[in-house]
Parts: structure tokens; C-alpha cells; sequence
């Protein structure tokens, strides 16, 4: 090749990386194909090297529809003709919360005595499924792999009218005792993750300002 390109006074402006295997167009952005891609990216550099190239084309690849993403979203609510209130698509949030080629998510249902669940177990796991499937967030190409169900009875925190005293007695007795609140039920407001992230970064702050200068000299 860099013969042939001198014969004819040619210059080789770049080169894609290689293809993979059938159907998959490249390497570069598919899960747990990581090593694959770097010996071929290494082997495509040598390439562009000794023929003088001056570029190099990534492929990222192209994964089958039931591997590719759901949504773009992190979170997505829905109104109440769904069995869930909200889907969480914890892949998005990080590559490491899914398996490689795979994509999980968590779908959110309130319930109480006054709202409760219509069905438990493998029959609520397939309303959810099907509810997923219903308003687009699965499709025909996105097979279920594993399902489970996870109960938290005490997820939300409930306001009442002598909600604001009481927390506000709580929190003038901690002061004197060096305990710092932080977080949803430390504090027993409703915290959205962004607000429960701002709400320990205070609390690592205000316990650093607590310490003694010798404590902090010693811990860094």
C-alpha cells in the first residue's frame, strides 16, 4: 500500500479501525468487547503508521436492537395509567450498573393501605412488564432476563401538620450532641438524589468544620 501511494503520489488522509464481527460495524462503544477493541485500534495505528496516514476512523459499532439503550433519560415518570409512578434506568446513570450488552432499569410503585398493590410476586413482576411494554419503554427486540421484586415499607418520608415542630425540637437537641443530620431521613424532608447528594456534601462540611485542626492535619 505505501508503495502503491508513492507510485502514484498519493497521500492517505486515514483509515477505519476494524470492522468486527458480522453486523456489529466496529468495536469502539460495544460493552465487553474493551479488548477487542484496543488490539484492533493498536493494529490500525500500525497500519496508519507505516503507510503514512494521518488519521484513524473509529467504528463505535452498532449493537442489536435488544442491547441497545431504552431511553436517553435517567428518570422517567409516568401518569396513573401505569402500575409504576416512575422508571429509574440505572444504565444511563452508569455503564456499570448493567451487564455488558445488557440494560436494566427499575420501575417505582407507591402503595399503602389506602393504595394497595393489585397482585404480588411473578404476577406483579408481569403487570410491570407488561405495563413496560404498554407505553414503549420495552420493546419486541427487549427480552426480560431476569426480573425481581424489592420491597421498602418505609420509603417515603410522611408530612403531618406537627411535622415542622417536631423536627425542629429534634434538630435543637442534636445540636449539642455533635451529630450531624444528612439525607432524607436525617433531616425527614422529601430529598430528590440531586438534593440528597447537595445534603451530604453539607454534612461532610459541616463535620469537617467540627473537628479540631489537629484531627484534620492527622486524617489528611
Amino acid at each position: 500500500m505505501k508503495a502503491e501511494l508513492a507510485r502514484h503520489r498519493l497521500t492517505q488522509l486515514g483509515i477505519n479501525t476494524p470492522l468486527g464481527r458480522e453486523g456489529e460495524s466496529g468495536l469502539a462503544a460495544l460493552p465487553g468487547r474493551e479488548r477487542d477493541w484496543e488490539a484492533a485500534f493498536e493494529r490500525a495505528l500500525d497500519y496508519a503508521t507505516a503507510i503514512g496516514g494521518s488519521a484513524i476512523h473509529c467504528l463505535a459499532g452498532c449493537l442489536p436492537p435488544g442491547q441497545r439503550r431504552l431511553n436517553d433519560k435517567h428518570w422517567v415518570y409516568y401518569p396513573e395509567d401505569t402500575l409504576f409512578h416512575r422508571i429509574f434506568l440505572q444504565g444511563n446513570a452508569s455503564p456499570h450498573n448493567s451487564p455488558p450488552g445488557e440494560f436494566g432499569l427499575t420501575c417505582e410503585i407507591s402503595y399503602s393501605v389506602h393504595k394497595p398493590l393489585p397482585c404480588d410476586g411473578a404476577a406483579l413482576v408481569e403487570r410491570v412488564v407488561s405495563d413496560c411494554r404498554r407505553v414503549g419503554m420495552l420493546g419486541e427486540h427487549n427480552p426480560v432476563r431476569f426480573a425481581s421484586q424489592l420491597d421498602m415499607p418505609c420509603a417515603y418520608v410522611v408530612y403531618d401538620h406537627e411535622r415542622p415542630a417536631h423536627v425542629a425540637t429534634i434538630r435543637r437537641w442534636l445540636d449539642g450532641t455533635g451529630i450531624v443530620l444528612a439525607g432524607r431521613y436525617a433531616e425527614w424532608e422529601y430529598y430528590n438524589s440531586d438534593h440528597a447528594f447537595l445534603a451530604g456534601s453539607r454534612a461532610a462540611e459541616q463535620a469537617r468544620r467540627a473537628l479540631p485542626l489537629a484531627a484534620l492535619a492527622e486524617a489528611s
